[in-house]
Order: structure tokens, then C-alpha cells, then sequence
């Protein structure tokens, strides 16, 4: 048996029903949020000097 603890089923009788319970239930895990806001490169830049000042 193959044990998977994220989930409330947490045994699978094949390593291949516990890769298409991952691949179905939890393929959006690794996908980074959206960035809804950047900041423009002058105030960036503006912060790495007062980085470099301190």
C-alpha cells in the first residue's frame, strides 16, 4: 500500500493510483500566484542603492 497523507484518503493500493490522484487533485500546487502588482525599475533601483548605502 501506498500512503499519501495530505489527503483524507490516505491509502492507495498502487503507486500508479496514488501518481493519478496527485495528477487530477493536486496539479495546481506548484504553480506560482499571479503577481498583481510590480513595481516600476526606477524604485527598485532606488531601493538596492539605499541597500547599499546602509
Amino acid at each position: 500500500p501506498f500512503e499519501y497523507t495530505i489527503c483524507k484518503k490516505k491509502w492507495y493500493k498502487s503507486a500508479a493510483g496514488l501518481s493519478q490522484h496527485e495528477n487530477t487533485k493536486h496539479s495546481n500546487y506548484n504553480i506560482p500566484p499571479i503577481q498583481h502588482y510590480t513595481l516600476p525599475k526606477n524604485a527598485i533601483d532606488e531601493w538596492k542603492e539605499m541597500l547599499i548605502v546602509l
